[in-house]
Parts: C-alpha cells; sequence; structure tokens
C-alpha cells in the first residue's frame, strides 16, 4: 500500500514524482562519486576532460532510451497509474 500524504490524489501523485527522483538524485551522486574517487586515484580520469566528453551514437542511444523509461514513469505516476 502506498503512503498518502494528502487529500487529493493529484498532489498526493506529485509528491511520489518528487520523492523519486530526489531519491534517484542522491543515488546518483553517491555512485557517481564513488566512481570519479575510484579512477582518480588510479590516475585514469582527468575531471576537466569529463566535462568535455562526447557520447558515441551507440552510448547516446543508451542514454537516451534510460532517460526515455526515466520519464514514462514519472508520467506513468503523475496519471495515476502504478509505476
Amino acid at each position: 500500500m502506498e503512503q498518502t500524504f494528502f487529500d487529493d490524489p493529484a498532489v498526493d501523485r506529485l509528491m511520489r514524482i518528487n520523492l523519486l527522483l530526489a531519491a534517484e538524485l542522491h543515488v546518483t551522486r553517491d555512485r557517481l562519486r564513488a566512481v570519479e574517487a575510484v579512477l582518480e586515484e588510479q590516475g585514469l580520469l582527468d575531471a576537466a576532460r569529463v566535462e568535455q566528453q562526447e557520447f558515441t551514437a551507440a552510448q547516446q542511444a543508451v542514454a537516451d532510451a534510460e532517460r526515455d523509461r526515466f520519464v514514462a514513469t514519472l508520467l506513468a505516476i503523475a496519471a495515476g497509474q502504478d509505476a
């Protein structure tokens, strides 16, 4: 059973979206920080170069598909569907 925060179901869905985004961002930041620390310790990462990195077509396709799944999940929640 999902938690209810407000009487209006639409407002509750928006709350769920915000919590989902916050959780995703937190996990992503933690993992990115860990990966960067390991790579820097091993001398394999130049942080300045990360900002200039361009993806191959295949890498971009994977990123686009992941983004599309994420957006679909958010929109499903906003529409009142289980995601």
